[in-house]
């Protein structure tokens, strides 16, 4: 019974702090466009066996992902528990693992369990297991962790299923996500440098090369991907944007009061920033404390953090510059590797043991209130975008996320309210559409026909602009257009791609555009001052 306590705390201790995230459904971050509309998931023996391997919806190859999220959809048609109780129990053996990785490694029972505790209550771990479409990092982290211990338990008794077994899950981890692709190269580096025996280097080799032959492959494909699709700005690229990044990371690992799921930075800062100093400090203590302790056993715990940060680490160019969910598998394993080292390094000194012991239980304690308060904040759009909003208020993107998840809620009245709030200290003409979308949900149908005409009737007019009026108008075919001029343009705009290609409207809005007559005008268009339409004034406050 002994041996199992402190796993049954460890469990019991998780389970109070990740429990808000149980009762949370999807949200307006990921979850719609990766989950809810993702057709692997929905319908997997309908995709064709090469978007089942690629998964290019995704931005990188994960069908291993993929195919377990598949699996949490149909328990309950599509509910969101199935995500979330999942994501949880990974967490929860992701934790039992560091516990079994640093007692492997040499530490005692006590400074397992500590560890273990850190990791699993740190507020750092929250936006992983409390969010659906974070279920692809915690699987990738208990494949890579399982790798490190079948690779341990073959240290131990040398019988090739177990390192068979590590080869499997490393390429399992490299497929649910690619943060994982140098995670060979960590335990190769550990090997070069702690390993004396030669036989066992020379076969541990071969495995780096074999998942190496599979992992790189992968993230090249899901680099070019991402590229494709998500190009960063060349103008917010640079050799100072990884120490930037780390020292944001140290920050948020070691004052975790206010985590965000999307942070407002200057990427450009470079020195003008003081956390790129704290990264660069970091950065060159670590490189120090790793020399030092090379020959330890607790140095793989090291070797595998920069192993699995490096991918993240801005060293190649990230269209998400930072996201604390890209810390969740570097922080597990220095936990696992810290853990033998202090213990050893401790073993002699009963009374800084007890001191630091005590710490340990205060960051335990607090980190649990962290986590838990952290957790309620994934439970709607609302919770998770008004304190963003609230924190950098002149940032125009958090309010376009606090408007999205509104509508992603249901709660179209309000996310109307949001993007009026947007166009008060600005006029982005791209966000009409939206805004028009919210109206229309809303009820006022008069309000947003009018905004939907601005913005095709605006300065800067795009095709999708004449889409959005266009469907509004054949939705409500019994509504005579209120603004002749943007209707006759917005229907001729659909009735020519129609004819090009049919649109991917349902078939009776189709119907209603080919036998609905021509929009009579009288004359040019008319000059379309912007803010024309009445809701502006209404919904703006005077002078806006």
């Amino acid at each position: 019974m002994r041996r199992w306590l402190p796993l049954l705390l460890l469990a019991i201790a998780i389970g109070a702090a990740f429990s808000p995230s149980l009762r949370h459904g999807f949200v307006d971050w990921d979850d719609n466009a990766f989950l809810l509309g993702n057709p692997l998931i929905r319908a997997p023996l309908s995709a064709s066996l090469a978007h089942w391997l690629l998964t290019p919806q995704m931005g990188y190859p994960i069908p291993v992902a993929i195919g377990l999220e598949s699996l949490l959809w149909h328990v309950d048609n599509g509910a969101a528990w199935p995500f979330h109780l999942a994501s949880l129990v990974l967490h929860m053996a992701n934790a039992g693992l560091v516990l079994a990785l640093a007692r492997r490694l040499g530490a005692s029972t006590a400074f397992a369990a500590l560890a273990a505790l850190l990791f699993g209550l740190h507020p750092l771990t929250a936006e992983p297991v409390a969010w659906a479409t974070g279920f692809k990092d915690v699987s990738m982290a208990t494949a890579a962790l399982g790798a490190t211990w079948a690779f341990l338990r073959w240290r131990q008794s040398p019988r090739a299923g177990w390192l068979w077994l590590a080869g499997g899950l490393a390429v399992a981890s490299v497929l649910c996500k690619p943060g994982t692709v140098l995670w060979a190269g960590g335990l190769l580096a550990w090997l070069e440098t702690a390993e004396t025996d030669a036989a066992v280097r020379g076969r541990v080799r071969g495995l780096v090369i074999a998942i190496l032959a599979c992992a790189i492959p992968i993230a090249l494909i899901g680099q070019a991907e991402n590229v494709q699709t998500q190009a960063p700005d060349p103008a917010m690229t640079g050799v100072l944007q990884a120490p930037l990044a780390l020292g944001h990371q140290i920050c948020h690992a070691l004052w975790p009061v206010s985590l965000q799921p999307r942070y407002f930075l200057d990427r450009a800062a470079g020195f003008r920033d003081p956390l790129t100093w704290l990264g660069l400090a970091a950065l060159a203590g670590f490189l120090a404390l790793l020399w030092r302790v090379r020959r330890l056993p607790g140095a793989l715990g090291l070797w595998l953090a920069a192993a699995t940060y490096l991918p993240v680490s801005n060293l190649l160019p990230f269209h998400r510059f930072l996201a604390d969910s890209y810390a969740y598998l570097p922080l597990a394993c220095l936990a696992f590797g810290l853990a033998p080292l202090l213990s050893a390094r401790l073993a002699a000194r009963p009374r800084v043991r007890r001191v630091l012991g005590g710490v340990a239980v205060v960051a335990i304690l607090a980190s649990g209130s962290l986590t838990f308060g952290q957790c309620q904040r994934w439970a709607n759009g609302d919770a998770l975008w008004q304190p963003v909003v609230a924190r950098w208020p002149a940032w125009p993107e958090a309010r376009v996320l606090l408007a999205q998840g509104r509508d992603f809620d249901g709660r179209h009245a309000q996310a109307a309210a949001a993007w009026a709030e947007l166009f008060r200290a600005d006029y982005p003409q791209q966000y009409l559409s939206a805004l028009a979308a919210s109206l229309a949900q809303a009820g006022a149908l008069e309000d947003a026909e009018c905004v939907f005409a601005e913005d095709v009737q605006g300065a800067h007019p795009t095709p999708m602009a004449n889409g959005n009026l266009a469907a509004f108008l054949v939705s409500h075919p019994g509504r005579a257009p209120a603004y002749p001029e943007a209707a006759a343009r917005a229907l001729a705009w659909a009735r020519a791609q129609d004819r090009r290609q049919p649109l991917a409207w349902p078939e009776p809005w189709r119907q209603t555009l080919r036998a609905r007559p021509d929009v009579p005008v009288a004359g040019p268009p008319a000059p379309w001052p912007q803010r024309r339409c009445p809701v502006f004034q209404r919904l703006l406050p005077p002078g806006q």
